[in-house]
């Protein structure tokens, strides 16, 4: 696993013109929103979202929008990527479990707030994508695991952070026992009220759950798909 100062090595992969005009009008727009950490900002330049998204999508990078993957999957907006990633609260110390890496573009902005990063996967060919894209730009603290995200990854617990990037009805015993005292976990939880992007975080014997808004995320599968 890499530190924080390996993270701050990271080369920076060269753009167009037209994806950096892009990228910093996108940057201007989001602290005109009010986001002025600069540590997040620095993450947003080092994991430019075009170096994770399939190439006929490129010009749309930096739109708020979904695009599509492989395996019939999509890359979530990037607004609500970074209010998720700003939800998490992490400093240069933490280790995170994040489950569901997608196009690995959150993986890697996990990575250059944190200490290290395992992601899972359950689309094998959404796993190597993404494992590729992170290791060519240098994010060593992160690692991509093809598998079912649904047990977490006991061997590399505890965990300071849990993220779920997909909807469950409840948080998993298994999950809530890889938290480190003090963790938190993010997760769209489907209720009665809609789906609710949710924060537990775990304070000596107990759980204290807190709404963080709207969102709207697919169902968490069971199972690692074998074929994809």
């Amino acid at each position: 696993m890499s530190s924080a100062a390996d993270h701050g090595a990271c080369p920076r992969p060269s753009l167009d013109n037209g994806n950096h005009e892009a990228l910093g009008s996108f940057l201007l727009m989001l602290r005109a929103r009010g986001y002025r950490d600069m540590a997040l900002l620095t993450a947003l330049e080092r994991a430019p979202r075009d170096a994770f998204v399939p190439l006929p999508y490129v010009g749309f990078a930096y739109q708020d929008m979904a695009i599509p993957l492989a395996c019939g999957q999509e890359a979530t907006p990037p607004l609500a990527v970074i209010e998720t990633v700003n939800a998490l609260q992490l400093n240069p110390s933490h280790h995170v479990l994040e489950i569901g890496t997608g196009s690995g573009w959150q993986t890697a902005l996990i990575a250059g707030l944190c200490q290290a990063i395992v992601s899972v996967e359950r689309f094998r060919t959404l796993a190597e994508e993404a494992d590729q894209k992170l290791q060519r730009l240098g994010f060593t603290g992160a690692v991509v695991a093809h598998g079912d995200g649904q047990g977490g990854m006991p061997a590399g617990a505890p965990f300071d952070r849990i993220i779920i990037n997909a909807a469950v009805d409840e948080i998993s015993p298994l999950l809530l026992a890889q938290l480190a005292p003090g963790g938190q976990i993010i997760a769209p939880i489907d209720g009665e009220n809609g789906q609710r992007l949710t924060r537990f975080r775990l304070q000596g014997d107990g759980v204290q759950a807190s709404d963080l808004g709207p969102c709207r995320c697919g169902p968490l599968m069971s199972g690692a798909a074998v074929h994809l």
